[in-house]
């Protein structure tokens, strides 16, 4: 498993009191899934990225080291020590 810094923003952010985690995982689905299972943050931060019954929330935008990975994709890619996941969940109104 790989040690990582998780960025969150605009209203994750805001929900969550803070935008930076750390957290170890070997792959960004599995750092999703630990950071939905913390007893502190995990119901806000699911409520924010996971639909009901668990899918991505298709307008969730991840990024690993700046670079955009497909929501499907997160499983296959592997996270190295030191990476960055960032989490943009849009913020909509008017």
């Amino acid at each position: 498993m790989a040690k990582i810094s998780v960025l969150v923003s605009a209203n994750l952010k805001d929900r969550l009191g803070r935008g930076r985690f750390s957290v170890e995982a070997s792959d960004p689905l599995a750092a999703l899934e630990r950071m939905s299972s913390d007893p502190e943050y995990g119901p806000s931060f699911s409520e924010e990225v996971y639909a009901p019954g668990k899918p991505l929330k298709p307008y969730c935008i991840f990024m690993i080291n700046g670079q955009v990975v497909d929501s499907k994709r997160l499983r296959q890619a592997k996270l190295s020590d030191g990476d960055v996941l960032h989490i943009l969940a849009p913020v909509g109104g008017g």
